[in-house]
């Protein structure tokens, strides 16, 4: 008999699934209902609301499952809209009669740079069944660091229209705002256009919308299905993302391609079953190096050889610097591909000149770059944020380890350079007083007061507790 050494359950509130920059968080249940819920794409927050309801009432969930880490299957129960739940008021007393007499609702969803979602409409009753399937979807594009505050509201205006294409019809939200800023000398315009197409395909009724909800008004005999599919995708600057194809069908190719090839030539590990703990540690190895393919930023993949995880989900899903070599480094053993990828990207971002707003200065490597539209519109400089000594310090590490597992001169060669360049900036501007260790101290009204690697306002304390 196995003893539970340790069960964690982070986040019981929510269910987070994901792909690339896309992330949908939902409760429990399935929905979008708020707070910190959404559709999170380059972190702004594209869906605000995704609900559904029969007749007015919110469907019972049953069976609800991420099935891979970008999709999800969940199963509802309802009562007829003809026969009312067994409590006087219509609540759920009787769910075992739903159980019986049941309308079932399948909700097959898939993310990719959107969403795709395939809803199933059973009459599981013997008798036909007219209802009305009801669609909340709202939008209000707030940034991902923002969601759950009780003052987040869109920084611009959000428009929404209903509208034909073709012989289909489509929502669209669309969200604009501009701000001028003038931070500690560094001055321009952020511009912000962002938005969400609904789409409705292969449904088998015609769609209405009002007031915030898509309905579809269903007619069941015995038995009956009816089928419908939400495609909804983003657009970044007026260009479409591409929405993931449908969950019950072919796997979207090229993501699904280089994930492929990782999984197929990353180092297995294998050992003796018996009484020890070995299938323990094999089961966990296995299960982080799948998590890991599954935090793959894809639009910073340099080919399959080289590629970038997401710092965490779902609040991380960004470049942190010295949180992807650090990953890399640490997951070596797998294959050199996150370290590659690492060490190639961020010398684009190296430091050019002294930005104080930024914290940036030659040579200093990046802590973070965020894609959110307080970075994008100039309200935070984490656009593109130095404030770290650890990526500096760390890059020619890892650069070290790169070569010794990999013998990989010609990649090497060409990254000696930001090597030394970052070693120069530890000598130069972060030995302030020239005693031979590092400091720091943020020059920015925005910057991070710790710039270690535990960088939280309160990470680090004095003896007593206090900041």
């Amino acid at each position: 008999m196995r003893t539970l050494l340790v069960h964690l359950h982070p986040r019981p509130d929510t269910v987070a699934i994901n792909r690339g920059r896309t992330v949908l968080v939902t409760g429990p249940d399935g929905m979008v209902a708020g707070g910190r819920h959404g559709l999170f794409v380059h972190q702004t927050r594209m869906l605000s609301r995704l609900r559904y309801r029969i007749s007015g009432v919110e469907p019972f969930p049953v069976a609800l499952s991420p099935v891979e880490q970008h999709r999800w299957l969940g199963y509802y129960v309802a009562l007829p809209p003809e026969r009312r739940w067994g409590g006087a008021d219509g609540s759920r007393a009787g769910v075992g009669e739903a159980a019986q007499q049941a309308l079932e609702l399948r909700v097959w969803r898939a993310v990719g740079e959107g969403l795709h979602e395939d809803l199933d409409l059973t009459n599981f009753t013997g008798q036909p069944t007219r209802l009305r399937l009801e669609v909340e979807v709202e939008g209000d594009f707030v940034d991902q660091s923002q969601a759950g505050q009780a003052d987040a509201a869109p920084l611009g205006t959000v428009a929404r229209r209903w509208e034909p294409v073709g012989d289909a019809w489509t929502l669209v939200l669309d969200h604009r705002a501009e701000h001028a800023y003038d931070q500690q000398g560094e001055r321009g315009v952020g511009r912000l256009w962002r938005g969400l197409t609904v789409g409705v395909e292969r449904a088998d009724a015609p769609p209405g919308y009002a007031d915030g909800f898509l309905t579809f008004d269903v007619v069941l005999p015995p038995r009956g299905r009816w089928h419908g599919c939400l495609v909804m995708a983003p657009h970044l600057d007026g260009v479409p993302l591409p929405v993931p194809p449908c969950p019950t069908g072919e796997e979207d190719a090229e993501p699904d391609r280089r994930r492929n090839v990782f999984a197929a030539t990353a180092t297995r590990v294998d050992a003796p079953g018996g009484e020890s703990l070995a299938p323990v540690v094999v089961g966990a190895l296995t299960r982080a190096r799948q998590d890991l393919a599954d935090l793959r930023l894809d639009d910073l993949d340099r080919g399959t050889a080289a590629w970038i995880p997401a710092a965490g989900l779902p609040d991380f899903v960004a470049l942190f610097g010295r949180d992807a070599l650090t990953a890399g480094w640490q997951a070596a053993l797998l294959g050199p591909e996150m370290m590659r990828g690492a060490l190639l990207e961020l010398p684009r971002w190296q430091g050019q000149e002294v930005r104080p707003w930024r914290d940036e200065e030659p040579g200093r490597m990046l802590h973070e770059a965020h894609t959110g539209p307080q970075a994008v519109l100039g309200l935070t400089p984490r656009a593109r944020y130095y404030g770290s000594i650890t990526t500096s310090g760390f890059y020619p590490v890892v650069l070290a380890q790169y070569w010794h597992w990999t013998g990989d001169r010609e990649t090497v060669r060409r990254l000696v350079a930001p090597a030394l360049r970052a070693l120069e900036w530890l000598d130069r501007d972060a030995d302030r007083d020239g005693d031979g260790f590092y400091e720091y101290q943020t020059r920015s009204t925005q910057g991070l007061r710790h710039q270690a690697w535990k960088d939280s306002g309160d990470a680090i304390v004095h003896e007593d507790g206090s900041p």
